[in-house]
């Protein structure tokens, strides 16, 4: 990623210029192995916070938020995904995020979670794409 990085396109045959971009810089900063992992485990931290969110947005009360909580963050997959810079290290946290806003806006009528989720979507699609195939399933889903 750190390679790719030091050349900046638009995309790579395999991956969006997200993460490539984050590694390069995180690089020339000179932070090293940790410094690398910061944005991974920043997400990973992230997603626990809004796990918790996502538990009271569902009518948990403190019990099903705490429990949501420690549920994301003992996770052995996430563990695992977080343990390095890859694009699949945010996905969690884009999905889960997309997916809050959406039952927001369903449950509160609110417009700006849609916005905030397009948003999401666009950022997502900068670190990986497989958010296109999700967001085409769920048009294909709306739709039929």
């Amino acid at each position: 990623f750190i390679v790719c990085g030091q050349h900046p396109a638009f995309g790579y045959v395999d991956q969006p210029p997200g993460v490539p971009l984050i590694a390069v810089s995180l690089y020339q900063l000179g932070l090293g192995a940790w410094g690398v992992r910061l944005p991974t485990a920043l997400a990973a931290g992230a997603l626990v916070w809004l796990g918790m969110r996502f538990a009271r947005l569902l009518g948990g009360d403190r019990l099903a938020s705490g429990l949501a909580g420690l549920a994301c963050a003992i996770a052995p997959m996430l563990m695992g995904l977080v343990a390095t810079l890859n694009t699949s290290a945010f996905d969690p946290l884009a999905w889960t995020a997309l997916a809050y806003l959406l039952v927001k806006a369903g449950r509160e009528d609110d417009g700006r979670a849609l916005v905030l989720a397009g948003l999401v979507a666009g950022l997502s699609l900068e670190i990986k794409y497989s958010m296109l195939f999700w967001m085409l399933g769920l048009t294909i889903g709306l739709v039929f």
